[in-house]
């Protein structure tokens, strides 16, 4: 995808003097152009942090994380309490132009020029040897971790130098020479003499969202702010390298196998990426002619269910705030208009309930993504009014994921998600064969997704936590044992779609250990868009008697009547379940109040609902439908 680029780049590089990324302050018909409510939002919000004190980040909170695994004090000062105060007053400021606010950015540069080091410590790492349970050596350059927020911080300390610097060179000259100097001691120097950085990829073929995320900033602020063409031509030429890495790590069918929450920092990451080498050699790289790039970005398109709903599989809530403007930049870079609709939908969804996105800041990653959208903004306000497209199916071979509606265009009726695959994907859940299913946008079969997270989340006891587990799924348990995470997957699986029946087919005794006894575990999902019916068919074959159970995870109170379950969405929405007369039905309550992120996904509480075979089998035939 970027091959080509890397081999041309000292030839077609724009340099950094005659490179025009974004507006700079003093092109006031530039700001001036932006929506009046937009500029009085960032000014409105700027007013609140004028004569702001930042704070410290003081080294005993950096040792939460070190002496009981807490990440979050720490990480509350440092996103919430210092850089995205910047951020704030850094917009008020562009929008006004009077200078207001021009000191209170001064003293926000400072302090983030200030501390210690930009990596926090739940990322801390050196030479690639895992999490360092220590302090940060700031003395030895060498070995200078990059982490997210660190080359986050570069970004951001990046856009007030490309913007603001002849602004704030009239107040000093050494606060742009600093911040120069920070970045080229913390980010440019060890980017490019280091391969031992795992996101890099040199040493291990898994690549995650840290290497798009990581890199889409590092080229940002390479190509705006990096003083030295050589240094810059490096930075690049290495992020080039790195990021194919990456693209090659991802199937061919542009899934994110990492659960759609982190598209943010997967694929739409890597279309930041695109878009800033695209720019850096004059917009003529080629790159959006890339299908599998196309792919990654809509992505999203073909997982969302209606609204913030989306399908939740491995580390995702329930729920996400796609971003309008971004999609449709999307769209208009592949001139496809479906992305495009989607995106002008979604603003026009959030701008009738209030939610005006972009005229406050509800964040403070991926500001970069965020500035080109500022300038977007407008335009997408005043394109017509678009509907939801809600793509009727979708079926992604690479992660094995498919999605089924009634039908095209309309949120109302039956939604089915499943998923095949493997137990050994990032942020996986033991979920091989698991299904979701929501009735005319509203949740009734779920996936409780991730929950906040811990440093349990990302260790060797990470399957401890329940809704990691398959019997936390809508998953077969055989002698309490659950499938089993790392290469265990399914096998011998088929799809298929028409315009009657979907028809969804794998094998998942592969899911589970050998030991586990199972000879074949066929499962068959089918959605007949005719009779609006769902069916869960299982057949399977152990090598022993076993107790054998199967786990639904639903949102609503089941009301169990003989053998049907009725999930009762809201007064007027509600999906019968009919189980097999063989089946013990037990219910029991999953609280969510005490996780923040399960509650902001399904309210207070879920039920997990078990279907269990009366005696002990070695065979047998169930079937679940649902309508």
């Amino acid at each position: 995808m970027f091959e080509e680029i890397r081999k041309q780049l000292p030839k077609i590089l724009i340099k950094k003097s005659d490179f025009d990324y974004l507006p700079k302050y003093e092109d006031r018909k530039a700001w001036e152009s932006l929506l009046p409510e937009q500029k009085e939002a960032y000014i409105k919000a700027g007013e609140e942090y004028l004569d702001y004190a930042y704070p410290v980040l003081p080294a005993k909170l950096y040792m939460d994380f070190i002496r009981n695994g807490n990440r979050s004090r720490y990480e509350d000062i440092y996103h919430r309490k210092v850089r995205r105060p910047l951020i704030v007053l850094f917009l008020a400021e562009c929008a006004e132009g009077k200078g207001r606010f021009i000191d209170d950015i001064i003293d926000g540069v400072w302090t983030i020029l200030d501390e210690a080091t930009w990596v926090i410590p739940a990322h801390l790492q050196v030479n690639g040897n895992g999490l360092v349970e220590e302090l940060p050596d700031t003395t030895v350059t060498e070995d200078t971790f990059i982490d997210l927020f660190s080359a986050e911080t570069a970004s951001l300390l990046s856009l007030i130098y490309y913007v603001l610097k002849d602004r704030l060179d009239l107040e000093s000259k050494y606060i742009c020479k600093r911040i120069n100097y920070e970045i080229q001691r913390r980010i440019y120097t060890p980017f490019i003499n280091k391969k031992d950085m795992w996101w890099m990829c040199y040493y291990r073929t898994r690549c995650n969202n840290w290497t798009p995320w990581i890199l889409s900033n590092i080229v940002f602020a390479a190509g705006i702010e990096c003083e030295s063409e050589d240094t810059r031509l490096k930075v690049l030429d290495k992020s080039l390298e790195i990021i194919e890495k990456f693209v090659s790590y991802n199937t061919a069918d542009g899934g994110c196998e990492e659960g759609p929450n982190y598209w943010n920092a997967a694929g739409a990451a890597l279309y930041d990426f695109a878009v800033v080498i695209d720019a850096l050699v004059g917009n003529k790289s080629g790159v959006f002619e890339n299908q599998l790039l196309h792919d990654m970005c809509k992505f999203i398109c073909k997982v969302h269910i209606y609204k913030k709903y989306i399908v939740n599989f491995c580390d995702s809530g329930s729920k996400m705030g796609i971003d309008s403007i971004e999609l449709y930049r999307m769209g208009k870079s592949f001139s496809d208009q479906l992305m495009m609709d989607e995106g002008v939908a979604i603003d026009d969804d959030n701008y009738s309930q209030g939610v005006k996105a972009y005229y406050t800041l509800s964040g403070n990653f991926f500001l970069h993504r965020y500035m080109k959208n500022v300038f977007t903004l407008p335009e997408v306000r005043n394109c017509n009014k678009a509907l939801y497209p809600y793509l009727r199916d979708s079926w992604l071979p690479g992660i094995q994921w498919m999605t089924a509606r009634e039908q095209q265009g309309s949120y109302m009726g039956l939604y089915l998600a499943a998923v095949a695959g493997s137990n050994s994907v990032n942020h996986n859940h033991n979920d091989v064969g698991s299904y979701i299913v929501y009735r005319d946008g509203k949740p009734a079969i779920i996936d409780l997704g991730t929950g906040v997270y811990e440093r349990k989340t990302f260790s060797e006891n990470r399957y401890e936590i329940l809704q990691m587990q398959s019997q936390y799924h809508n998953l077969p348990t055989i002698d309490n044992t659950g499938e089993h995470q790392g290469d265990y997957r399914a096998s011998d699986v088929s799809y298929s779609a028409t315009d009657e029946l979907v028809d969804f087919r794998m094998n998942l005794a592969t899911a589970f250990e050998e030991k586990v006894g199972i000879d074949y575990w066929n499962r068959v999902i089918r959605f007949d868009r005719i009779k609006k019916t769902i069916t869960i068919d299982d057949s399977y074959s152990l090598k022993q008697k076993s107790d054998v159970m199967f786990t639904i995870m639903v949102l609503p109170k089941p009301v169990v009547n003989g053998n049907k379950i009725t999930l009762n969405c809201d007064e007027q929405t509600k999906v019968d379940l009919v189980v097999d007369e063989r089946l013990d039905i037990q219910v029991e309550e999953f609280p969510t109040a005490n996780d923040n992120s399960l509650k902001n996904s399904w309210g207070d509480v879920v039920y997990r609902v078990l279907l269990k075979v009366k005696e002990k089998t070695d065979s047998g035939h169930y079937v679940l439908s649902i309508s």
